[in-house]
């Protein structure tokens, strides 16, 4: 299903439930729309005289079947992406790519807790304004590393966090890096079949 660039303004204050009618959903793309909201807000839903019983339809629960999930350019915050972690407990493809509402710690506390691993992760800072540091990217990467199969991290510096990449994987982009020694990750990563380097300033 895809809601790519649709406004938030625009849908069904019942979004929810109106997903809940598809429980085989696999794929779910977000990208550019602030629909998330309508998703993972537990305030969204604006009937006042509802009661405390319609609180909890179990509508969240069509998410247990999610394995891709795109959300790049997104209104999702930290608590919206620990609730995502929560009722998706088979997700394995996610794209946060310019989530600039997510905070380090966010990012680490959600990923770090989920049950399953990611196959792949796309955290690009394209936009500019979205900065992680080393540390927080080392976080995840030692939880889902050796699973991973594709990653994507463009113009955040990782450039310490290449020893946990696994050989498995088989797609990278660590563009925009101000330094890259080959010797890092070269063995580890002898699989790879795709690599991207666009704007590194040094290449060793």
């Amino acid at each position: 299903l895809g809601l790519k660039c649709v406004d938030r303004t625009n849908l069904p204050l019942n979004l929810l439930s109106q997903l809940a009618s598809l429980p085989h959903l696999r794929e779910l793309d977000l990208c550019h729309s602030n629909a998330c909201s309508a998703l993972y807000d537990n305030n969204n839903n604006n009937n006042d005289d509802d009661d405390d019983d319609n609180d909890d339809d179990g509508s969240e629960y069509f998410l247990t079947n999610l394995q891709v999930l795109w959300l790049r350019c997104s209104s999702i915050t930290d608590s919206g992406l620990l609730r995502v972690v929560h009722v998706c407990p088979i997700l394995s493809d996610l794209d946060l790519g310019d989530c600039v509402e997510i905070t380090e710690n966010g990012l680490s506390n959600a990923l770090c807790n989920m049950n399953t691993p990611l196959k792949r992760l796309v955290l690009d800072n394209e936009n500019g304004k979205w900065e992680l540091n080393s540390e927080g990217l080392g976080r995840v990467l030692r939880k889902h590393g050796d699973n991973m199969l594709a990653l994507s991290v463009i113009h955040h510096s990782i450039v310490r966090q290449l020893r946990y990449l696994s050989r498995n994987l088989l797609r990278l982009n660590i563009s925009g890096q101000p330094f890259v020694n080959f010797h890092d990750f070269r063995y580890r990563c002898s699989r790879l079949k795709s690599l991207r380097l666009d704007y590194c300033d040094w290449i060793k």
